[in-house]
């Protein structure tokens, strides 16, 4: 496969990741990884400085499920709608197995008051697994500020 072949399965990939966040159908996005995979929320200033600290680390897609069901059961946080968009997604590095991308990406937030607000950007970077139905192996999202301006509930 090569990396023209890639981008629209990656394309795909990210449009389906951002449907069910924005739907707030957080049990199928987490189906969208693979079984050994993780999900981090990472700020460009530790990636810049070459620091480990992560606003969010899961480390396989247990932790992910567990996620959820904490969001489900026993979590408060503010409701709101998120609106994901995603543009300039490259393919990097490909391989019979996996492929390897970045996408820019901005999340606004609308609450029950009607106001809308740009919740943050960044870039995603991430790999998938290509054999079978594409699922992430490994999804950074690179926030490009440590400062999000409301409680971090929800994936990014």
């Amino acid at each position: 496969m090569t990396r023209a072949d890639a981008l629209p399965v990656v394309t795909a990939l990210l449009a389906d990741y951002c449907a069910h966040l924005d739907a707030d159908r957080l049990e199928a996005w987490c189906d969208l990884f693979a079984d050994e995979s993780s999900y981090r929320i990472v700020p460009r200033e530790n990636r810049v400085q070459n620091l480990p600290a992560a606003i969010l680390h899961l480390g396989n897609k247990r932790m992910i499920r567990d996620r959820i069901t904490v969001l489900r059961t026993a979590a408060v946080y503010n409701i709101h709608v998120d609106r994901h968009f995603v543009s300039a997604i490259r393919v990097l590095e490909v391989s019979a197995e996996s492929a390897r991308y970045e996408a820019n990406f901005c999340v606004y937030q609308s609450d029950q008051e009607g106001r809308t607000r740009l919740f943050c950007t960044g870039v995603y970077e991430g790999e998938i697994a290509l054999a079978g139905d594409a699922r992430f192996r490994r999804q950074e999202v690179v926030v490009d500020t440590f400062s999000i301006p409301a409680l971090l509930a929800v994936p990014i």
